[in-house]
């Protein structure tokens, strides 16, 4: 009998479970309720569908030659506002901005808006708005400021943005780029960010997921994934502490000469051709990119007749060609220029071929050539040129290459134009008169002047490195050319030495007192209305450096009036010499004593490593290192890890701290002015060589970016 009702119980208890469940899924798939739950289930099960969301490239960064970042991508987010009362969510909550007065309020001052005019944007007739350019591009913090206030109807569209850490620098040539929100890439616009853009670009990846009703994505739900691949880095030759004393030697200039205008400036090394600086001025700076700017590039799309500074290839072609002795005078009076037989010569009196006079009329008498090119004289050439001949002079223009177009680097120059049909088509070229140049066109030319005739191409891109660090592309050297040979180049080298040493030359106000110099100066009249302005001229200098073993070449210029006051004064181009000299040690009686009892090293590496790592690393050396700043770890080092030192040579390590203290200089070299310089971004002028004797900032004085400071060496 027990078993009979345990066996009836059971039985009622399956019936039981059964009505219940055929009931629950009934109510399921029919009103679509579960009734245990009381949650809809079909508005749930409807609401389970695949998304896709692109997983998106970074683009590759643009740096310089010490890795410093140029261009690099951001995330960023621009902010909406749902206004549309349609728009709610699962049981009819509200997704749409519902306390218009109270999300003005809270919101606006994170975007530093108006309250009043976000508010009167949340009043606009439209299913969604945004918030013009304050609202875009918000940052991180923003974004989670926001997010805290958990306030309906307020969403984010995550974008990129390219940053320009370094604003205007090497503008023209770096160029700018802009976000495509439909494509999700940055586009590069101009420069080497447009000409480069296949390999900077990198390609988006795709991601297939599902989310549910409430919008959270499903775990390990993915179906379908496709990485990102991101853009290459592509690392430029420029060196940021040249480039930047190259950008702050225009605006200097332009202070003291605001009449002066169309700065262009470059510096090159002229046994390798990496440029390591290059810019313009008016630029522009790529993170606020103006439409009223002009972006042209000086350097390669631009043409100008250079003045003076061609005469180093007229005397370099006449020295080459037999035509030059250092004994013989010419006359410095005006040259009229005859023509017979298809030939030039000095006429005694006017002709109708023309006259050639030195700038201002100057007439001192009888000179030899190289007096006449320590004082530019127009005369000298004209006479050399003609010596030459025509076919011989036309021969040594197209051997330097201004008839030719220079492609590197994917930037293609225009060709520079000249003409020989008139005698005073030829006389004027050899002034630099009546033929137009680049600054490619220059810099490729005076590599040959300034090495031992061999002539390199100008190149910027030294290497492209993909995101797995593989490199596929390294830039090289490439000898285009050797016009002259060795023994004319150090010829016209030691004209030049002499342009700087001789009081009263044209290029006297350029020595500095931490290299020798050799340099020529040029003044073009600019042609306006068709013809030759007599206000308006292009001045122009071509300095090499050291004089012993020239490493390196400046090409600078600008367009202003024709002012013996603009043309005296040379400090803002001094003090960028003093710049190039410092990096590249110039300056032969600088080098470190190497003792007996020297030892040569290689430094290890230091960078992220604690300060007593450091002293115990070097605990067995006689190096002494020179900690700049209070941090407790190294951020930076030079000389940088596996180079070659002495032991007396001095090692800067640049902590993580804002705060850097003077310290005692007394003994530095230059070399060692210029790593405290390059690490710190603190200029430092000098004067005389050697070491340091006197130091213008107190030792434990506290040092700022704005800090300026003045060393003499002895």
């Amino acid at each position: 009998m027990k078993q009979s009702v345990k066996l009836t119980s059971f039985l009622v208890i399956i019936f039981l479970t059964l009505v219940v469940l055929i009931t629950n899924v009934f109510s399921v798939s029919v009103p679509g309720y579960h009734l245990y739950s009381q949650k809809n289930i079909k508005e749930a099960a409807n609401s389970f569908d695949l998304q896709t969301s692109t997983l998106r490239a970074r683009r590759g960064n643009i740096l310089d030659s010490n890795g410093n970042i140029i261009a690099s991508d951001s995330q960023t987010y621009d902010l909406v506002a749902i206004l549309s009362k349609n728009r709610v969510g699962i049981n009819n909550v509200p997704a749409y901005v519902v306390d218009k007065d109270l999300t003005a309020q809270q919101i606006a001052p994170i975007i530093n808006m108006d309250v009043d005019r976000f508010r009167n944007i949340l009043e606009q007739d439209k299913y969604q708005v945004e918030f013009g350019l304050l609202g875009r591009n918000l940052s991180l913090s923003q974004k989670e400021a926001i997010d805290k206030l958990k306030l309906p109807g307020i969403e984010f569209i995550k974008t990129y943005k390219r940053q320009y850490p370094l604003g205007n620098f090497a503008s023209n040539l770096v160029g700018y780029s802009t976000y495509n929100q439909e494509k999700q890439l940055t586009y590069g616009l101009m420069g080497v960010e447009k000409n480069y853009n296949k390999e900077l670009i990198g390609t988006n990846g795709q991601r297939i997921y599902q989310k549910d009703y409430h919008g959270y994505i499903i775990d390990d739900t993915t179906i379908q994934e496709s990485p990102a691949i991101n853009g290459a880095d592509i690392h430029l030759t420029l060196d940021q502490s040249i480039q930047e004393a190259l950008e702050i030697s225009f605006a200097e200039a332009r202070d003291q000469y605001p009449e002066t205008n169309n700065y262009f400036g470059a510096v090159m090394e002229v046994k390798t051709g990496k440029v390591v600086a290059w810019s313009q001025s008016p630029s522009f700076d790529p993170n606020q990119p103006a439409q009223e700017i002009m972006y042209l590039n000086y350097w390669v799309e631009g043409s100008f007749e250079p003045g003076s500074t061609f005469k180093s290839f007229t005397y370099a072609a006449a020295i080459d060609s037999g035509n030059y002795s250092d004994e013989e005078l010419f006359d410095t009076k005006p040259f009229y220029i005859g023509y017979e037989d298809g030939k030039i010569y000095r006429a005694e009196k006017p002709t109708r071929h023309g006259v050639v006079s030195n700038a201002n009329g100057w007439n001192k008498g009888m000179f030899t050539y190289a007096d006449g090119f320590k004082e530019s004289s127009n005369v000298g050439t004209a006479e050399l040129v003609t010596k030459m001949g025509t076919d011989v002079w036309q021969s040594y223009i197209d051997a330097f290459g201004f008839s030719k177009v220079i492609t590197t680097d994917r930037l293609t120059s225009s060709k520079g134009q000249y003409r020989l049909n008139r005698p005073i088509e030829v006389i004027n070229t050899s002034f630099g008169q009546g033929v137009t140049v680049n600054v490619l066109q220059m810099l490729q030319a005076y590599s040959a002047i300034l090495t031992d005739g061999t002539m390199v191409k100008p190149y910027f891109i030294d290497k492209i490195v993909q995101d797995d660090g593989q490199i596929t592309y390294e830039g090289k050297t490439e000898i285009v050319g050797k016009p002259i040979e060795a023994t004319t180049a150090q010829k016209v080298q030691d004209l030049m030495r002499y342009c700087i040493t001789e009081k009263g030359s044209t290029c006297y106000r350029l020595a500095i007192d931490s290299s020798e110099v050799m340099a020529k100066t040029g003044t073009a009249q600019i042609v306006v209305d068709g013809k030759y302005s007599t206000d308006i001229a292009l001045t122009n200098f071509a300095i090499g450096l050291p004089y012993d073993n020239p490493e390196v070449f400046l090409y600078w210029g600008f367009q202003g009036p024709m002012s013996s006051i603009v043309n005296n004064k040379r400090d803002a181009i001094r003090s960028l010499l003093q710049v190039i000299a410092m990096k590249y040690d110039a300056n032969n009686d600088n080098n470190e004593e190497i003792t007996n009892d020297a030892e040569i090293t290689k430094i290890p590496h230091f960078v992220n490593h604690s300060l007593d790592y450091v002293n115990t690393a070097l605990s067995t050396s006689k190096i002494s290192p020179i900690f700049l700043g209070k941090g407790d770890q190294v951020v930076k080092q030079l000389p940088k890890a596996e180079e070659t030192i002495i032991n007396n040579q001095k090692v800067f390590l640049l902590t993580n701290s804002d705060e850097i203290l003077m310290p005692d200089m007394s003994g530095f070299s230059l070399k060692d002015v210029n790593n405290f310089w390059i690490l710190t971004g603190i200029e430092i002028t000098t004067q005389g060589s050697g070491q340091v004797v006197e130091q213008s900032i107190p030792v434990g004085e506290k040092l700022s970016k704005t800090t300026k400071i003045h060393v003499k060496l002895k």
